[in-house]
């Protein structure tokens, strides 16, 4: 620390910050995608319900779009954090491990969330495993599980991805999957308990 005098500098010890680093273990950071922004209040109440067997949850707003969420124990976090993201309000809310440094950095990073999504349409000799990866990887986000399902109601095999996606962005519909061999079709996306979702832009949270 050259030329820094030493009435400048202040130390201080682990001790001095323990309590507040204790409090961060118990701690999530969310961000929540609508143009209608909830209060503090209706929020609270919203996931107080469905994380009702967790304990009571504290919520405080610490950016816009951006809230802290303090739960009764480090077991409540990790459940949470495990089923993120969640649907609340017909709005998504998006969790992450708490940063005690926000920054814009912070919340564009929070606009990537995994997600399932369906891949209907698929011809009967493209439905793979490898195929659902290769067009979700080119077209939705980075791909993290893929398989192919068979539909209870029309026994037609559709694939489904869970995919990292960014939600800042319009969403694809639809994608047209060619080749030499085999022509070219559209595969239909279809995203599983998507809330709020804008046709015309394709923004999830524009009403």
């Amino acid at each position: 620390m050259a030329h820094i005098t030493s009435d400048r500098v202040v130390e201080f010890s682990m001790a001095e910050v323990q309590p507040e680093r204790v409090r961060w273990t118990k701690m999530l950071l969310g961000r929540v995608f609508s143009e209608d922004r909830l209060t503090v209040a209706e929020l609270r109440e919203a996931v107080n319900n469905p994380w009702q067997g967790q304990g009571r949850i504290k919520v405080r707003e610490v950016a816009h779009e951006l809230y802290e969420f303090t739960l009764p124990t480090e077991a409540a976090k990790k459940w949470a954090l495990q089923r993120t993201p969640w649907v609340i309000k017909d709005r998504i809310l998006h969790l992450r491990a708490w940063v005690s440094n926000i920054s814009a950095r912070t919340f564009d990073d929070m606009a990537i969330a995994p997600f399932r999504v369906q891949l209907w349409d698929v011809q009967d000799d493209c439905c793979t495993q490898q195929f659902g990866r290769k067009v979700a990887n080119s077209t939705l986000g980075r791909v993290l599980e893929s398989g192919v399902f068979v539909c209870s109601d029309t026994a037609s095999n559709f694939i489904k991805v869970k995919a990292l996606i960014d939600f800042s962005k319009p969403l694809r519909s639809q994608v047209l999957a060619t080749n030499d061999e085999m022509g070219s079709f559209w595969i239909c996306f279809k995203y599983e308990h998507l809330p709020s979702f804008c046709y015309n832009c394709g923004r999830v949270g524009h009403f």
